[in-house]
């Protein structure tokens, strides 16, 4: 009996047949259309070796689609990261360009002069058309001082009139009585904090007007402490010249004595206990700090003369005060309370006086007989 011999596979017939039918796809689908794919019909007759060569064929043409497919991926996969890198540069592009764009709009309509031009416009504008909006807003400190600035000027032409006439005592001047003056408090500017502020009747250098939680019996030897010290370095600044180390230390310590005893009356935890005792206590607490900055400020002032009341004004008129804070270089302070009715007198008639002479020429004013 034969023994059977296993039917080789005719690689080169194989070969020659899927080539064939690889080399047919590009024919039919020309290069920009879709991905053809080889059809071959089933096989539904033949011999072994027919279907051994069908079936390699068929293996042959998926793994073509499949190598196809997989090059079309990777293009399309490339392609999309490309278009992500140029829009991430060019949003970078855009992004630098509007800044740009936007900082050069800013120059042309934020011009420090134009700014401040416009700023001016707007204050005059509320101060001299929308008044009754300022009195009810509160806060007169900064339109007092607008006017104060805007009516030096005029204020000081008046005074080299012809014929010896003045504005003081005219009838566009106004009264201040003491009282008034007592509750005007005039500052010398040196900061937010750190100012020397005096009451304009009175002229006294770090009085202090103690708040109602420090009048308390347990702050009595902590305010003697202070005022004792005041009067130090005051009677040093008037006959030395000069404020002594030993003694502006001692008026440090006596401030900051008086902010420890109010942590100590006032703990943490007692603070919010009721609306009333944390009113109180910030209250005091405000007014130590600002005392801080006053002293500090009148220790390291070089002018002694404000410690001899030299910043005390002693007329009674408001162009007089208006003259006296010109010439010294003082503006207004923010009021105590109490002193915001005066404040409202301050503004109006200062508004009528810059009424009358703010924006003209100074002509000749009749004296009041």
């Amino acid at each position: 009996m034969k023994s059977r011999r296993p039917v080789r596979y005719p690689w080169s017939m194989m070969a020659m047949v899927v080539g064939t039918l690889l080399a047919m796809a590009p024919l039919a689908f020309p290069q920009g259309s879709p991905p053809g794919h080889v059809i071959l019909p089933p096989a539904v007759a033949g011999t072994p070796l027919s279907f051994q060569v069908h079936a390699q064929a068929a293996y042959f043409a998926a793994y073509g689609d499949m190598v196809e497919s997989t090059a079309v991926a990777r293009k399309i996969n490339a392609e999309a990261a490309a278009l992500e890198l140029q829009q991430s540069i060019e949003a970078v592009k855009v992004y630098f360009e509007r800044h740009k764009l936007n900082q050069e709009g800013r120059k042309l309509e934020l011009d420090p002069q134009e700014r401040e031009k416009r700023c001016q416009d707007r204050i005059r504008r509320s101060i001299t058309e929308q008044y009754q909006a300022i009195l009810e807003r509160g806060g007169l400190t900064r339109p007092v001082n607008w006017l104060l600035h805007e009516l030096a000027g005029p204020t000081l032409a008046y005074q080299y009139l012809p014929g010896g006439q003045t504005l003081t005592d005219s009838k566009l001047d106004q009264k201040l009585s003491p009282d008034e003056l007592k509750l005007i408090r005039l500052t010398d500017g040196g900061g937010k904090i750190k100012t020397l502020v005096v009451s304009a009747g009175e002229g006294k250098v770090l009085e202090a007007r103690w708040p109602f939680v420090l009048q308390a019996p347990e702050f009595k030897e902590l305010r003697e402490q202070f005022e004792k010290a005041r009067h130090q370095i005051i009677d040093d600044a008037r006959d030395h010249g000069e404020i002594s180390y030993e003694n502006a230390k001692s008026l440090r310590e006596s401030v900051i004595a008086l902010m420890v005893g109010l942590e100590e009356v006032y703990p943490e935890k007692v603070r919010p206990a009721t609306t009333d005792e944390f009113v109180l206590y910030i209250t005091s607490k405000r007014f130590l700090q600002r005392l801080r900055g006053s002293v500090d400020r009148a220790i390291s002032t070089a002018n002694m003369s404000v410690f001899a009341e030299g910043l005390q004004f002693k007329g009674d008129s408001l162009v007089a005060l208006m003259q006296h804070m010109y010439a010294l270089g003082l503006e207004f302070a923010p009021p105590e309370p109490g002193g915001e009715g005066v404040y409202k007198m301050l503004f109006e008639k200062m508004r009528d006086l810059y009424a009358q002479i703010g924006s003209t020429k100074p002509e000749p004013v009749i004296p009041k007989p």
